[in-house]
């Protein structure tokens, strides 16, 4: 524990930083990845930027070839030429051809397979980022309500072993209570119901609501279980 932000009795509000915990591991972990993804998203901008030179090249080169390929043939076709030379331009062109089509069938959708093999690694390294991310906000505890803390057992420089209660917000904004009624009492009540509870040791009376009312008895106490939510 490296910070301890509140005292028994102080009140709260939603949001509020409870405790801190030691998080130089995870960010030291958060730079390292954040360089993985940097370095991975320059290869992937590398590698698309490869590829498409690659394939202007053998796409030029294929069109100069096909176009060679057919003025030989008509040259062949007059006897300008020999059929060993022809023969050569033949496989320069077939050679381009192939060499364009290995590249083209490399494209699945808009992205060649090189490419998007890259972009999915720096995608992979993005999502490793984001739970370090949310290991980081973990280590930082926040108060989920308001309330006043009414338990504190956490001092800086501890350890705080895993599931121990370090803090405890008390919200006593909305209270309920509990009765056991009769049948023929639990009989007349209905949920939405408006009552008043008599709380004898704090000498006054509160307003409050019925909520719930046990639609079956419990076999032990032969009673109903009807739940009053308190309004102050």
């Amino acid at each position: 524990i490296t910070a301890v932000n509140v005292q028994l009795g102080d009140h709260v509000k939603a949001g509020d930083v409870l405790l801190v915990q030691d998080t130089l591991d995870v960010e030291l972990a958060i730079r390292q990845n954040n360089a993985a993804l940097s370095q991975a998203q320059a290869d992937a901008v590398e590698t698309e930027s490869t590829y498409n030179a690659s394939y202007l090249q053998a796409e030029t080169d294929y069109r100069l070839k096909k176009d060679k390929y057919e003025r030989n043939q008509y040259l062949l076709a007059m006897g300008a030429i020999s059929q060993d030379a022809f023969d050569t331009v033949e496989q320069e062109y077939a050679a381009s051809k192939s060499a364009l089509e290995s590249l083209q069938n490399q494209v699945t959708g808009d992205t060649a397979a090189t490419v998007a093999s890259k972009q999915a690694a720096a995608a992979k390294t993005a999502y490793g980022t984001q739970g370090l991310e949310k290991q980081l906000a973990d280590l930082i505890l926040r108060a989920p309500r308001d309330g006043v803390i009414g338990y504190r057992a956490a001092e800086i420089g501890a350890i705080a072993p895993a599931g121990t209660k370090v803090l405890e917000i008390v919200d006593n904004t909305h209270l309920y209570v509990d009765c056991q009624l009769a049948e023929a009492d639990a009989a007349v009540l209905k949920t939405g119901m408006n009552v008043r509870v008599d709380i004898d040791a704090a000498g006054k009376s509160v307003p409050g609501k019925i909520i719930y009312v046990s639609p079956a008895m419990e076999d032990a106490s032969k009673s109903y279980t009807v739940r009053l939510e308190l309004e102050d």
